[in-house]
């Protein structure tokens, strides 16, 4: 396959990397239903092409207040620090998305 890349991963690769380990154990120990995995993978697929779901998203303030920051500076030069972008639909910033903000949020708490 190549040798393996040993450059330190974004916050947001990082949680994918840990959720996709963390089914892969759930499915190896009959932890969940394949309805459960087929709706997140659904979810999942649906986000990278593009497709939003208004409960995947959150605007300046629910991120605030998921992050504990105080301010509208705070979050976004945290944002840009990491190359988070909100969503846009239409040419319309809708929000940032809920997963892309759990993983930041990984990273202010440590």
């Amino acid at each position: 396959m190549g040798e393996k890349n040993n450059k330190p991963k974004s916050p947001i690769l990082q949680e994918i990397r840990r959720i996709l380990a963390d089914g892969i154990k759930r499915i190896d120990n009959d932890e969940c239903s394949e309805a459960q995995v087929v709706g997140m993978m659904s979810r999942f697929n649906s986000e990278s092409k593009g497709f939003i779901d208004k409960k995947s998203t959150v605007n300046y303030d629910e991120a605030m207040r998921m992050l504990g920051l105080k301010n509208r500076n705070e979050l976004k030069s945290l944002c840009d620090a990491h190359n988070v972008k909100q969503v846009r639909i239409n040419n319309q910033a809708v929000g940032f998305l809920v997963s892309e903000i759990e993983s930041l949020k990984k990273f202010v708490n440590g």
